[in-house]
């Protein structure tokens, strides 16, 4: 006690001179700025030993000239013997960080900015001599600027405990870390990671060489033992790192957390291992050799939230990176990968070798059913599946020669996929897919396909023929895929199929009003087609046969023979969608016996009322030339829209149509109502929105009557019609002049206006220029009676004229002339 008291009054009563002492001994170790704003004396706070403690400390780099800070500690507390201090001898025994960021850089010239200590000898002995250091509640920041490493942790608690003895330190750590990050280059591993250490490290001064005795680490939970050597003055390291009682979770912390993060559900019970082993030079000119195996033996594999899992797995796995520590020299290996699947057997074996230009070489068999798969690995894409895949495949080669055709052939797939009553659903598609079933068999870079069929909604196929550079498509960017095939169909619901969001991805966004039409750059099409019957809004056709061929966004259509409307089509031509914002049609159609009224149905009276599908009755024989643009929407641009039509109509019949009703004043309403021709025939032209109609004889069931004239897309018409006076004459309401009626005298009328507001006039124009041939028909044949001598034929008759109180009632016309009566 009297030791202790004096020991007590002693301290404080040359605690000032211990603390200018402890910073005078401080500066000549340290060659670095350092800021401190409140230095603190304790004796009883570890009693015996003697606490200073730094408040707010600032730490400079060792940088010359540097701005940047090595340290910010809110507190650090150097402890001392009491009885070293009672001695005059001054030795930092412990040192304790609190709330601090620690700093830690490699500059580009591979220097260190954490040099702060003055190689200058202190006469009264080493002034650190640390056995224990301890950091509460720390920041650690490490950059590295060659290798291209940084590295962000904290740590709650950590200690290190170091003993020193013939030439060499023995430091024991133990503690806690928690990881924000470890980034090499633009590699993330480590994210937020739990990581438990306590290991032994001794340090051999002569040699520089560090060794890990033994040293266990525990990241989230998984415990792994790290053994091996460091040499700094060799820059070579040793070290191997093995999984005790591993499992799937331990091995997916190892690994960057992007790739991890997809798997991190997943559970696994049973014999895991992992051993991984590192050697060699860690400075730039060099690379570190990795050797990693690991593997399983009757282990199980599983989602925690489905009963099904893979179960006794085995296989062995292996990776190297290879000499020259780069991509190009990485292999993986997965051999006798074997598991039960639904108490079904899969088996395959896996290389990959170099991570540039992959080379692959797989096998891969076994029968699965779709939905475990599905349950084992969810897929946003896919709401539900049913069915089953046998899978029998091998193929080898490097995946870069499928981009080069001259070397697409060293890349060879050979086996075979068979669907077995697959059916899916898609996630935010209105169409089921439905009875999938068929073999694919593959034969280097081509796939043959055997009676695949299925169904899509209201839609079914059945598919034989050829899938060429199949490969080549599917693990390559920018690479066309080749199909040579036979299509049979018994009903195709194109309404379905062009809503469907697999077809449309805007379909949604515009509540299904309407398509989006593409046709891939990528694909290149033969088809034979025989469909028996398909649908498309109104339209509806059967016994569908021909030819279709799609390359470079075109598709060409070749004798596309359908029935529909009540007769036949042949059609030809292409679809071009080069542009994606732009669908072009050129077509040739030979159509034969089709219904005109249906015709009008179909199409949806053309957008126009003034003569609508009920008017009319008939069977048309045409040729079709023409030109159709539309946007991506199928959406006609009817500006661009060319045609020229070569019609006939047989046994056509004009039923109520209402411009016709304006001839009643002459003609019994009856057979007005009710117009019925045999044949019509005539060459129209549709361009620059206009239907152009040349002057054409229509044969009726009351006369002859000629007619020709233009209706626009904006419902503008200009019908200009040709009656015989005979017609008028010989009606109910004008009999007493039929016997001295008028042989070949025409009434001349014109229909005009829009399809809604028209009026029937008297054509005075038309009838001018009549007048006119007339007089200089007449003039001629004058000239000839008179050459003859005025010789009269002897049965010619005087015409009769019409009395004053006979003439004809029309609307007035409305262009300069006036209207009038005749």
């Amino acid at each position: 006690m009297v030791v202790a008291a004096a020991s007590v009054v002693f301290t404080i009563r040359y605690q000032d001179e211990i603390v200018s002492l402890f910073i005078r001994e401080a500066n000549k170790q340290i060659q670095t700025p350092v800021d401190v704003k409140q230095v603190n004396f304790s004796l009883f706070r570890q009693f015996p030993d003697v606490t200073i403690s730094l408040r707010d400390v600032v730490v400079d780099e060792s940088y010359g000239g540097s701005d940047s800070k090595l340290l910010r500690a809110e507190s650090v507390r150097f402890t001392f013997s009491l009885w070293d201090i009672i001695h005059k001898r001054y030795q930092v025994r412990n040192i304790q960080v609190e709330k601090a960021d620690l700093f830690i850089r490699y500059n580009s010239e591979g220097e260190p900015n954490f040099r702060i200590l003055s190689k200058r000898e202190n006469s009264k002995g080493t002034f650190f001599s640390l056995e224990n250091i301890r950091l509460k509640n720390v920041n650690v920041h490490y950059e590295h600027a060659t290798s291209e490493v940084m590295i962000d942790l904290y740590t709650p608690l950590s200690r290190a405990r170091i003993k020193g003895q013939a030439g060499q330190l023995a430091f024991d750590l133990t503690g806690k870390l928690l990881t924000e990050h470890v980034k090499v280059q633009d590699k993330f591993y480590f994210r937020e990671k739990h990581i438990s250490y306590d290991t032994r490290i001794i340090y051999q001064s002569g040699t520089k060489a560090t060794t890990i005795e033994n040293g266990e680490l525990t990241i989230d939970n998984a415990p792994f033992t790290v053994v091996g050597d460091v040499k700094s003055a060799e820059k070579t390291l040793n070290l191997k790192i093995t999984g005790r009682n591993t499992t799937f979770n331990s091995l997916l912390s190892l690994l960057p957390s992007d790739y991890a993060k997809p798997y991190k559900q997943y559970k696994s019970r049973g014999k895991v291992f992992f051993v991984a082993a590192v050697d060699g030079h860690y400075d730039l000119a060099h690379g570190l050799n990795v050797d990693v195996s690991f593997g399983s033996n009757n282990a199980s594999f599983y989602h925690p939230g489905f009963k099904k899992g893979f179960e006794e797995v085995h296989f062995n796995g292996r990776f190297l990176n290879g000499a020259d520590n780069r991509a190009r020299t990485f292999e993986l290996r997965i051999d006798g990968f074997s598991c039960k699947l639904d108490d079904r057997p899969v088996a395959g074996n896996l290389l990959v070798r170099n991570f540039d230009d992959y080379y692959l070489k797989f096998d891969l068999k076994g029968l699965v059913d779709v939905h475990t798969l599905l349950d084992i690995f969810p897929n946003k894409q896919i709401r539900s599946a049913y069915g089953r895949v046998n899978v029998d495949l091998h193929g080898t080669g490097r995946l870069s020669d499928l981009n080069n055709p001259k070397r697409r052939s060293r890349f060879n797939a050979d086996g075979e996929i068979e669907l077995q009553n697959l059916s899916f659903i898609l996630n935010g598609e209105r169409l089921p897919f439905n009875s999938f079933n068929g073999s694919f068999m593959f034969n280097k870079n081509d796939l043959a396909i055997s009676n695949f069929t299925g169904k899509i909604g209201s839609s079914d196929f059945k598919l034989n023929g050829f899938f060429k550079r199949i490969t080549s498509w599917l693990f390559s960017r920018n690479q066309k895929i080749s199909i040579e095939a036979d299509l049979h169909s018994e009903f195709l619901d194109f309404d379905e199929l062009l809503k469907s969001n697999f077809a449309s991805r805007d379909t949604t966004n515009r509540k299904d009003k309407l398509y989006n039409f593409r046709i891939s750059p990528d694909l290149q099409l033969k088809f034979n087609c025989l469909v028996s019957r398909v649908k498309f809004r109104r339209f509806t056709g059967r016994d569908i046969r021909g030819d279709m061929s799609i390359n470079n966004r075109i598709a060409t259509f070749d004798h596309i023979r359908l029935h529909s409307i009540g007769g036949l089509a042949v059609l030809s031509g292409s679809v071009s969608n080069k542009d994606d914002n732009r669908v072009e049609l050129i077509a040739d159609a030979e159509i034969e016996g089709i219904a005109i009224d249906s015709i009008f149905y179909v199409f949806n009276n053309f957008n126009q009322n003034w003569i609508v599908d009920r008017n009319l009755r008939g069977r048309i024989t045409a040729n079709v030339n023409t030109y159709l643009r539309f946007n991506r929407f199928l959406e006609l641009d009817t500006r661009s829209m060319i045609a020229d039509i070569h019609a006939t109509v047989d046994e056509g019949e004009l039923i109520d149509f209402e411009p016709a009703q304006h001839l009643s004043t002459f003609i019994d309403e009856e057979t007005l109502s009710h117009l019925k021709f045999s044949k019509m025939q005539n060459d129209i032209r549709i361009a620059d929105r206009t239907v152009y109609i040349p002057e054409m004889d229509i044969h009726t069931n009351i006369s002859d009557i000629s007619i020709s004239g233009s209706h626009t897309f904006d419902q503008q018409i200009d019908y200009h019609i040709s009656v015989p006076l005979m017609l008028l004459l010989n009606s109910g309401k004008k009999k007493r002049f039929a016997e001295d009626a008028i042989d070949g005298g025409n009434l001349l009328l014109k229909i005009s206006g829009t399809a809604s507001d028209y009026k029937v006039a008297y054509d005075t124009k038309a009838f001018v220029n009549e007048i006119g041939s007339e007089i200089t028909n007449e003039g001629a044949e004058w000239k000839e009676i008179l050459k003859n001598k005025g010789v009269k034929e002897p049965d010619q008759k005087a015409e009769p004229a019409l009395e004053e109180e006979e003439y004809f009632d029309f609307d007035e016309d409305d262009d300069k002339d006036g209207g009038g009566r005749y």
